[in-house]
């Protein structure tokens, strides 16, 4: 019974579980879990969203517009009209906007500029998930109406539930999006 216990919780600690190209089970990582469109790619664990877009090399931070509220997220930026030094005036480019696939905790989410690795630069932005999923139950999309993600083929998610803990099932259920989630 001991094994049994302690095999169910390597699984649950190591995330989400998704069938191999041979029929057997594998860890999923946080790219296999996500997407990407032709103006960001995201990735996911059980309790965030990461999304990357890439940006200008002239854009400084002070350009950059992340708005994330609970139910939505506007993530924009502002470049030189063009490339010439000799131009002046920016455009604003709206990367991502919309109601979210469901709710974030807005004061937890973060985003920083980075270098990337062709040496320009690219903005990430780390959203909260407010309740953890797994598996199947992961988000398919960022953003409503944004391209979706096959999630069924990630698989039920592995769970341990603690028999002597009588709120433990029904926490279970509300993180697996069962009878009341509460509108998550």
């Amino acid at each position: 019974r001991r094994p049994c216990r302690w095999q169910m919780a390597r699984l649950h600690a190591a995330g989400n579980m998704g069938a191999d190209p041979l029929g057997g089970m594998k860890t999923l990582t946080p790219e296999e879990c996500g997407g990407r469109t032709d103006a960001y790619a995201w990735t996911q664990t059980e309790n965030e969203i990461v999304v990357t877009f890439d940006v200008p090399s002239a854009v400084v931070a002070k350009h950059v517009g992340v708005k994330i509220d609970t139910k939505a997220v506007r993530f924009a930026f502002r470049a030189p009209v063009s490339d010439a030094p000799s131009a002046s005036g920016t455009t604003e480019r709206v990367v991502l906007q919309g109601d979210l696939f469901r709710d974030v905790v807005p004061d937890e989410c973060v985003w920083e500029m980075e270098r990337a690795d062709d040496g320009g630069k690219k903005v990430v932005v780390t959203l909260h998930k407010r309740r953890a999923t797994l598996a199947m139950h992961h988000w398919n999309c960022v953003v409503k109406g944004e391209p979706v993600i096959d999630v069924e083929k990630f698989g039920p998610p592995v769970v341990g539930v603690d028999g002597n803990d009588p709120g433990a099932i029904a926490r279970m259920l509300e993180d697996m999006g069962g009878p009341n989630d509460g509108g998550r």
